[in-house]
Parts: structure tokens; sequence; C-alpha cells
């Protein structure tokens, strides 16, 4: 592994109280990670029903009013998206 190789760690409070900790290494995601695990400005596609869609966005900042990040469309530059911290995402590919 490289030294610039970054794990995300991501601690949940299940329904029940208790902690639930799940950790990723976004350099080497297959299946995809959560989008809040992603930096700002970085290129994802939105995993829907375990299928990867064709749309390539970038995330952006996270709006505390609404609690979701703005997400711009890569193909219509005056589209952006609302979505949830925990939508997974599928990061590592060619675009």
């Amino acid at each position: 592994m490289d030294i610039d190789t970054h794990i995300y760690i991501m601690v949940t409070k299940t329904p029940m109280g208790n902690m639930k900790t799940m950790s990723y290494n976004l350099d080497h995601v297959e299946q995809g990670a959560p989008l809040s695990a992603l930096k700002n400005g970085e290129y994802f596609r939105k995993i829907i029903n375990g299928r990867v869609g064709k749309k390539v966005y970038t995330k952006g900042d996270y709006d505390f009013g609404i609690h979701k990040y703005w997400c711009d469309d890569m193909d219509d530059i005056s589209r952006t998206v609302l979505l949830k911290g925990d939508t997974w995402v599928k990061v590592g590919f060619t675009y």
C-alpha cells in the first residue's frame, strides 16, 4: 500500500442506541462507499439497487439546513442534486 492511502471510518448509532463502526479503504473500493467518505470535488457515480449509474457527479459542500450534500452533474452544469451522506457511490473509475 502507498503512503497516501486513506481509510475512512464511519461511526453510526443503531436504533437501539448501540454504536456501529464501519471502515472503508477508499483506494481499493470495488463495491462503493458512502458519499460522506469522499472529499469535496471528487468524482463519483451513484449506486442504485446494486447497479452503478451512468451519470458522473462531483461532491460539493454540505448544507447543514437540509442535512444533504450538493452534488453537481458533470454532463449538465446547470443541474445539481442533493444527496444524503449515507448514499452509496462508486469511486475509482476512469472518467
